[in-house]
C-alpha cells in the first residue's frame, strides 16, 4: 500500500514513494537472509556502489570543469579578450573548482574511514 512520496530535493522529475506490506507472507525458503535483517541487507549492497557514484559525480564535475576552462580560455564572444580575463568568469570558475576539489576530498578521506 502506498504511505507517502519521500521528498527528493534537487529531484523533481522522480516519484520516490515509500510502500507499506501488511499482512504479508512469504514462504520461507524465499527469504534472503534471516527474517528482520532486511535493512541491513539493503545497506550492505549499496555501500559499496555509492562510493562508485561518488566517484564518478566527480569525474563528471572535474570533466565539465576542463571543458568550462578551456572554453572561457579561448572564447572571446565578441570582445578583444578571452572571457577568462573576466572577473566573474574567473570567480566563478574559482568556486567551481573549489567545490570539485573538497568534493574529491571528501571521498578520499569516506575511503580512508572505510
Amino acid at each position: 500500500m502506498f504511505e507517502r512520496a519521500i521528498d527528493t530535493i534537487g529531484h523533481r522529475r522522480h516519484l520516490v514513494p515509500q510502500f507499506g506490506l501488511q499482512n504479508v507472507v512469504a514462504p520461507h525458503h524465499n527469504l534472503l537472509g534471516q527474517e528482520g535483517a532486511g535493512l541491513a541487507l539493503t545497506a550492505a549492497a549499496f555501500t559499496g556502489t555509492a562510493a562508485l557514484v561518488g566517484i564518478f559525480g566527480v569525474a563528471l564535475m572535474r570533466a565539465a570543469f576542463e571543458f568550462a576552462l578551456h572554453f572561457a580560455r579561448t572564447e572571446k564572444r565578441g570582445g578583444v579578450h578571452p572571457i577568462i580575463e573576466h572577473q566573474a568568469v574567473g570567480y566563478a570558475l574559482a568556486d567551481a573548482k573549489t567545490t570539485i576539489e573538497a568534493a574529491r576530498l571528501r571521498l578520499i578521506l569516506c575511503s580512508l574511514a572505510a
